[in-house]
């Protein structure tokens, strides 16, 4: 059983339990402290917090509960929480934090959910040089459901605010690889570009793309060619419906496009 300490602050007196267990993991296991501080007084909520190792896993030797985490690294998560929020008198569920602290990878305890925190935190405010490196650490994530989540929101967030700037192909070629599903999801962001910016598109390469790309053109476009082509030839209910309300409310007059009898022909213009 974890041994119970004591921490004081400016924020007043805790008691804290670290207790150090393994992580499995799909490479093997990793070093983590399941960290628990409550207030000193009767009531008042729980803050908690697991701590992964960020360096290598060694031999654990002769460690105790007592070894880790350390007084300071408890009093950083702490005034941490405190900044994010946490008010130790309220009674309730337990308050889960993240953060970043030497040495450790700080996640709440349900650990996935705060390591795609982490790291889209990290990504939304990386320069343009370093976001391919970290978007790269991401998608190496020991749990691949965390590196498909990180990798899509990111990337649907970054096509979205460079849509239309000048700044979409260079950060599309500096991306890394990243696997045949987001190469997808990148091929119908530039699609989308396409329509949206007057650059050639073919109905042949949308009507490709699969159903959840399609949904994504769909409810984003503003091309009266693409959503009219959407709306006949997407390949779900939702797809087609989300293009036609969105036809409708954006070009309300009706457009040549919209009419065309032969969704597979190319667009107007000649694209």
């Amino acid at each position: 059983m974890a041994r119970l300490r004591w921490l004081r602050t400016g924020a007043g007196e805790f008691r804290w339990t670290g207790r150090l267990g393994y992580l499995r993991t799909a490479s093997g296991a990793e070093r983590c402290v399941h960290l628990r501080v409550m207030p000193a007084g009767r009531g008042g909520g729980s803050l908690t917090a697991l701590l992964v190792s960020a360096g290598p896993l060694g031999p654990w030797g002769v460690c105790t509960d007592t070894s880790y985490p350390t007084p300071r690294e408890v009093r950083a998560i702490l005034d941490h929480a405190l900044a994010q929020g946490w008010d130790p008198a309220a009674q309730g569920a337990d308050f889960a934090v993240t953060a970043e602290l030497d040495g450790w990878e700080v996640h709440s305890p349900s650990h996935a959910p705060g390591r795609v925190r982490h790291h889209l935190r990290m990504l939304s405010a990386a320069t343009p040089a370093d976001e391919p490196a970290l978007l790269e650490r991401a998608s190496a994530d020991r749990d691949p459901q965390v590196a498909e989540a990180v990798a899509a929101e990111h990337l649907d967030r970054r096509a979205a605010e460079l849509l239309t700037g000048p700044g979409f192909p260079a950060w599309l070629a500096a991306l890394p690889p990243l696997g045949a599903p987001h190469a997808e999801r990148l091929r119908a962001w530039s699609l989308l570009r396409a329509a949206e910016t007057g650059a050639p598109w073919t109905p042949a390469e949308v009507l490709a793309l699969a159903d959840r790309h399609q949904r994504t053109l769909a409810e984003r476009a503003t091309d009266p060619a693409l959503l009219a082509l959407l709306a006949t030839a997407a390949g779900t209910p939702p797809a087609r419906a989300a293009a036609t309300t969105r036809l409708s409310l954006l070009h309300p007059q009706g457009h040549p496009a919209a009419r065309c009898q032969n969704p597979l022909a190319d667009p107007p213009g000649g694209r």
